[in-house]
């Protein structure tokens, strides 16, 4: 059977057997998912490395990390436009080898430039294109009732990854250096065109054979005679209080997870287990992430929120009590915390996005919303960076991570129409 011919008998069977299609669906975002913002986040593990043999100052080193999460942002309207246009196999192809590309080019530099170019636009409009707003997109064509525990599948797969890759980029660097690592992390990526060329992207395409998004099309008119579009949510209320949940967790977050490596390291830790710790960390957040979006399919979204924020902010306290007053236990504490809730939230925003937004333009919607993240993402690891080369510490920024989460626990509080869901 020719190559076509096997698609077609597959697609075929995916309408048949939509269940068995929706699986698959999931498990492929979830390896893209896993390789692609697992790469990303060993960034932790390269920032002492780069500060040592360029003495740059910690900041401007951040502030690669922080390019790559404001590319990254700013690329997801575009990414869902082009997705919605051209499909999910082109998309991914294109942040393939942009990470990639990234990632060789980044092995051979030496100035401070080249790196906010390769590690930082390259790699972030890489993760924007197999990250999650095709993800979100795709799964949310394949899921409804269970939506918030399917999205909390495939965002769970980026603490995966960092359990998986961050100690295996920190063992790379010690065998080979920060350059042979960022080779290996290349090739690592380039892996993932196995999926490009086995699965059934026609029948991947083409949706549940059920409309699973009448919900949010009826909720564009109230009378459902016309679907939403990417014009229309911008008039949208809930979107930007949707946007302002995502743009202040991601500061909160990051002002904090970019430098956990070199902050654990300082207060005693060693640079391996440091490593290590972090990657638990990323197992607890996948644990988190389908956790907490099983109990907003079952609990409600604000008590699921509420609590995970709650956590985030006992994590922080364990942190911050780190400096001075090393102990494995707060490590644990962090891990349990924190740690757990890393990226809980994300699921949530996508399954509340999905049933307000769903239909053909949902790719492009919640592209919009990733400027939140993109944004928060990038000023959370500038200003932590910032405020560690201003105060010579890491207390002031927990401070100011500590407040943001707050910040984006509220409009779940405040904002009655966040309340109902």
């Amino acid at each position: 059977m020719t190559d076509g011919g096997a698609q077609s008998a597959v697609s075929q069977a995916g309408i048949q057997r939509p269940e068995l299609t929706a699986g698959l669906v999931l498990f492929t975002c979830f390896v893209f998912g896993l390789i692609g913002k697992g790469t990303v986040e060993t960034f932790g593990v390269f920032l002492l490395p780069l500060t040592q043999e360029f003495g740059w100052a910690r900041a401007s080193i951040t502030g690669i990390y922080a390019v790559t999460m404001l590319v990254a942002g700013l690329s997801g309207p575009i990414v869902g436009l082009l997705f919605d246009r051209w499909g999910a196999r082109t998309i991914y192809a294109m942040g393939l080898l942009a990470m990639a590309g990234g990632f060789f080019l980044t092995s051979m530099e030496n100035a401070l430039w080249q790196f906010y170019l390769s590690l930082g636009a390259a790699l972030g409009f890489g993760i924007a294109c197999i990250g999650n707003v095709p993800n979100t997109a795709l799964v949310g064509r394949w899921f409804s009732a269970r939506m918030g525990s399917a999205m909390g599948v495939i965002w769970a797969a980026t603490g995966l990854g960092t359990l998986i890759l961050m100690p295996v980029a920190q063992m790379l660097i010690d065998a080979g250096g920060w350059r042979f690592a960022s080779r290996m992390l290349a090739l690592a990526v380039l892996t993932l065109g196995l999926l490009l060329a086995v699965m059934p992207w026609r029948a991947f395409s083409r949706g549940h054979p059920r409309p699973l998004a009448a919900e949010g099309a009826a909720r564009s008119t109230g009378a459902g005679a016309t679907p939403w579009t990417v014009r229309l949510a911008l008039r949208e209320p809930m979107l930007w209080a949707i946007f302002l949940v995502f743009f202040f967790t991601s500061v909160g977050v990051f002002g904090v997870q970019v430098q956990i490596v070199a902050y654990l390291v300082g207060v005693g830790v060693d640079p391996l287990t440091a490593a290590t710790v972090v990657g638990f960390a990323g197992l607890a957040a996948s644990a988190g992430q389908m956790l907490f979006g099983w109990l907003g399919d079952r609990m409600g979204r604000r008590f699921a929120l509420t609590l995970s924020y709650t956590c985030t902010s006992i994590g922080l306290v364990a942190l911050s009590a780190l400096d001075g007053h090393p102990a494995t236990w707060l490590l644990v504490v962090y891990v349990l915390t924190f740690g757990l809730t890393i990226g809980s939230r994300g699921p949530q925003i996508a399954a509340v996005a999905a049933k307000l937004f769903g239909g053909p333009s949902l790719g492009g919607i919640f592209g919009v919303l990733t400027i939140g993240m993109g944004l928060g993402s990038a000023i959370g690891s500038f200003l932590g960076g910032f405020l560690h080369d201003w105060t010579g510490g890491y207390q002031t920024g927990f401070v100011v991570s500590f407040v943001c989460i707050l910040a984006a626990l509220s409009p779940w509080w405040l904002w009655p129409s966040l309340r109902e869901l």
